[in-house]
């Protein structure tokens, strides 16, 4: 072995000591400016650290762990989700009962944030999206059929999906109320119900409601009457 020659194979791990090289053997500027490629960095072997391009990640990743177990919140730079696009993705660890993760995508044209399942595969609660066309609020969890949002886009209009709680009692800021009740009495008795709303309701315009009588065999007799701020049948 010479200054300029190194016979092939004649550094190997059992040529090398233990501890030959450390940090009192490289220099400050020994890897400043360099290029390293192929390699896992962490910043411990356990317990609190980060760790860059671990084994098995399939996307440019690094991993946040906490203190305890093997857990871990992650950031991404993926090229899967938005065609042309290098979206980044946070995805949160999983909580204490390994059920749930929280998962935020950040692309130029939408950004999702999103509750996922344990492997943050598939969406499990609320959701938000935030596009160039549109926006949307609302929960999906794989099913159409509990599927609920309010959408709004530049139309200057939106839409409701889903179907409305059925409330008791109406509140000034209600858009809309929804409810049922049962008018009582027989014979000679007369029935009727109140559907009362507060004076001071935004965006007054008076009432607008519908009565079905859902009684087996009978019909709405009598008609209704309508006047500013109740309706009586």
């Amino acid at each position: 072995m010479t200054a300029d020659k190194v016979q092939a194979g004649a550094i190997d791990a059992a040529h090398i000591a233990a501890n030959a090289i450390d940090a009192t053997k490289l220099t400050v500027t020994a890897i400043d400016g360099k290029t390293i490629t192929g390699a896992h960095i962490r910043t411990a072997a356990t317990g609190r650290r980060l760790e860059l391009a671990p084994p098995g990640a399939t996307y440019p990743e690094m991993r946040f762990f906490p203190g305890w177990g093997g857990d871990y919140s992650l950031l991404q730079t993926r090229d899967d989700i938005a065609p042309g696009e290098a979206t980044l993705v946070i995805t949160s660890s999983q909580d204490a009962a390994a059920s749930f993760r929280a998962q935020l995508q950040i692309g130029a044209t939408l950004t999702r944030l999103n509750v996922m399942d344990q492997n943050a595969a598939q969406p499990k609660g609320g959701r938000l999206d935030i596009a160039s066309s549109y926006g949307r609020y609302g929960y999906y969890a794989g099913s159409p059929a509990t599927e609920t949002f309010m959408h709004t886009d530049g139309t200057g209009v939106f839409y409701i999906r889903g179907r409305y709680l059925d409330e008791a009692q109406m509140d000034a800021y209600d858009a809309v109320s929804v409810g049922t009740t049962t008018i009582g009495g027989s014979g000679g008795t007369i029935n009727y119900m109140w559907v009362l709303y507060p004076e001071p309701m935004a965006m007054l315009m008076g009432v607008v409601a519908m009565v079905r009588d859902g009684a087996a065999g009978s019909s709405c007799r009598g008609g209704i009457t309508v006047t500013r701020g109740w309706l009586r049948h």
